[in-house]
Formats: C-alpha cells, sequence, structure tokens
C-alpha cells in the first residue's frame, strides 16, 4: 500500500504551496508516473496482479484529469522547466526559419500553439463585444494583428531563438513575473497575455482553507457574539504578523 501511494502523498503535500502553479501539477504528475514505473518492475515491492490495477486506475485518472491541454501547455511554458528541458537554447542571432519547416517535437508544438489561440481567440472575444473588459492591447491591435503576433511570437519562443534564450537565466524564480515582464516586451507582448494567465490559476484551495481556519479560531464559542466586521479584521492583523517579523522593528 504505502509502495503505491507514497508518491501521491508527497505530491500533494508539494502542491498545496502557496506559490505552486499548473505547471508543478504536471510536473508531480510525471514524477508518479516514474517512481510507480520503477516500483511495479520489481516484484518483490509489487504482486503483478496489483500493478497492472494500478497501471489502469493511473491511466483513467489521467485521461479524466488532464481532460485538455491547460497543464501540459503551462508546462512547457514555464521557463524554469518546459521547453528549456526539451529545445537547446540557439543564439540570439539565429533566423527564424519559414514555419513551414517542421517545428521541434512538432506534435507537442501544435498542441501548445492550438490552446494559446483558443485563449486569445476568447480574449479577443472579450475586447471586440466590451472593450471596457478587455486587455487595452488586445482592444487596440484588433483580432488579425493580435493574431498574427502571436503565430510569429510562438514560433520564436519554440524555436528558442532571440528573446526567447532561457539559459540567460530568470530574473525571478515566479513563472507568473516572468511572463507579465515578457508582455511589456514589444516582441512578446501577445504571447505573454495568455501565459500569464496561465500561471495566475490557483491550483489548490489552501488559502481559502487557512482563511476559514482562521476565522474558525478566532470566532471560537467564547466570542461568538463578535460582529463580521471585527472577525475578518482580525483575520487581516493575524495575516499581516504571520508575514513581518516584528521582532525585527
Amino acid at each position: 500500500y504505502i509502495t503505491v501511494v507514497e508518491p501521491f502523498i508527497r505530491s500533494l503535500w508539494s502542491l498545496e504551496a502557496a506559490n505552486a502553479n499548473a505547471s508543478d501539477v504536471f510536473v508531480f504528475w510525471c514524477a508518479v508516473g516514474a517512481t510507480l514505473n520503477a516500483r511495479i518492475h520489481e516484484p518483490e515491492l509489487v504482486r503483478r496482479e496489483v500493478a497492472n490495477q494500478v497501471v489502469a486506475i493511473f491511466n483513467k485518472r489521467y485521461s479524466a484529469f488532464f481532460s485538455n491541454e491547460f497543464y501540459f501547455v503551462a508546462f512547457m511554458m514555464d521557463p524554469s522547466d518546459g521547453l528549456r528541458l526539451v529545445l537547446p537554447a540557439q543564439g540570439s542571432s539565429v533566423t527564424i526559419r519559414p514555419s513551414v519547416n517542421r517545428m521541434p517535437f512538432n506534435a507537442a508544438y501544435q498542441r501548445v500553439k492550438e490552446y494559446l489561440k483558443s485563449m486569445l481567440k476568447a480574449m479577443l472575444h472579450v475586447a471586440a463585444t466590451t472593450p471596457e473588459k478587455g486587455d487595452p492591447l488586445l482592444v487596440k491591435l484588433g483580432a488579425k494583428a493580435a493574431a498574427n503576433e502571436l503565430k510569429i511570437q510562438v514560433e520564436a519562443w519554440w524555436r528558442r531563438a532571440g528573446l526567447w534564450q532561457f539559459d540567460t537565466g530568470l530574473s525571478t524564480e515566479n513563472p507568473l513575473e516572468w511572463w507579465e515582464s515578457i508582455a511589456k516586451h514589444t516582441h512578446g507582448r501577445i504571447l505573454g497575455l495568455p501565459a500569464s494567465t496561465i500561471f495566475s490559476a490557483l491550483i489548490n484551495s489552501m488559502p481559502d482553507e487557512r482563511t476559514n481556519s482562521n476565522i474558525t479560531w478566532l470566532n471560537s464559542a467564547i466570542r461568538g457574539s463578535q460582529q463580521p466586521r471585527t472577525i475578518m479584521d482580525h483575520v487581516a492583523i493575524r495575516q499581516w504578523y504571520t508575514k513581518h517579523d516584528v521582532r525585527e522593528q
């Protein structure tokens, strides 16, 4: 039991971190799969009939959980992992070849490209129908110009040429902050929009759970007559003190 369950438990512990993102979900799922694959091939650890059941359940859960490309795209777009681990960096003087040439790992490239196109399409729809809610850049450029820029930037990013040289190092360990900075660059502004959206997604409910735990603790039976505003003020004060060491003042 422990042999099979342990990798899942360790992954869940890690994914409860406040800074965990969608890329981490895919990374840990692959890590779980690699660990199980190594263990089920050791008869002294897992019996053959149990190993077959584990493989069937693992594949079924994969199909159910990864029903779209969100986590895979997040992994490939993580500047600290993903594409950096797959493709070697190229020099800044590399000329982008015509898109008719086959891309490295073309199947993966097509999956990522199509998902990013669908995200941009949804953003463009918002920009066209409700400009006040849309991204100002998309409202300004329009659908045709934005789609053309995305096509060019995705290809340049996948080939890791020019601007897209991840081996030069990250200015921050946070992928969201990295992509937000890329979105300010002329040659990355459109690709940076869906990428920032992907990494802004919260993958766990731990912040909400911690807040609710604080509310339960602060609103104990002996203090059950407090006003809601008082409780929320106490939560805010408690959160401030958990992030600041008053001994340094």
